[in-house]
């Protein structure tokens, strides 16, 4: 999807989070203690399917997007990606959110896709009314 924007002749620019906001710590634990417990059941389905060689399950899908944590290996692998394909991308101090709100308020980018919210757009308006962003607010 970013080569295609990149091709369309979008500059491209990925936010990713950076240290956890102490304001978010509680909040940081509870989805832990969340993603822990879908952990847990993932390991049984999959224990149960095992033992007896039924198919996947839709529970067991729900299961792993909700145990699925983002690590620093698959960041650094992703950043390591972007990289090669000639794509920019910056750590926001904190949150992405935040970052990006920064950079759209100041006007450093025309947008920010809402589909990938770690996403942020410099485009023109002309560039912009070819693809489907229809949403830059100056050239």
């Amino acid at each position: 999807r970013l080569r295609r924007l990149h091709g369309l002749g979008l500059r491209v620019l990925s936010v990713f989070d950076g240290a956890s906001s102490p304001y978010k710590m509680a909040e940081d634990g509870t989805r832990a203690a969340k993603r822990d417990a879908a952990s847990a059941q993932l390991a049984a389905l999959e224990a149960t399917r095992a033992a007896s060689g039924a198919a996947e399950s839709g529970e067991m899908r729900k299961a792993a997007q909700a145990a699925w944590r983002r690590t620093d290996e698959f960041e650094s692998a992703l950043k390591a990606a972007l990289d090669a394909a000639g794509l920019k991308h910056e750590t926001a101090p904190f949150e992405a959110d935040s970052q990006l709100a920064l950079l759209a308020r100041t006007g450093a980018v025309e947008y920010v896709s809402r589909r990938m919210r770690t996403l942020s757009l410099t485009a023109c308006r002309r560039c912009c009314a070819t693809s489907t962003c229809t949403a830059a607010r100056r050239c």
